[in-house]
């Protein structure tokens, strides 16, 4: 649970080395990302990486540089999709 992961970081990064590494070499992962955002924020990618020999992804960190990249290229939401409503329309 996230208040689990929290409260017990130690024993969060053991979990996720050792389901890392029966992806690795049971299902031949290339690479891992968390399934739940809050262990995101743990920091521990690049250590899970040097423990599991494959990349993991962080997906506090990359949601950020998707943000960063989107702003970089002048990329918003689509208007089409999520137009103003038009209560806000003058």
């Amino acid at each position: 649970t996230v208040p689990e992961v929290r409260a017990k970081p130690e024993e969060a990064f053991e979990a996720m080395a050792r389901e890392g590494r029966e992806a690795v070499e049971k299902h031949r992962a290339c690479s891992l990302t968390y399934g739940c955002m809050s262990m995101g924020f743990l920091m521990v990618d690049e250590k899970l990486t040097e423990e599991i020999g494959v990349p993991a992804v962080n997906p506090v960190k990359a949601a950020v540089k998707m943000a960063e990249t989107l702003i970089d290229l002048g990329i918003t939401h689509s208007k089409r999709a999520y137009p103003v409503p038009p209560s806000l329309v003058r």
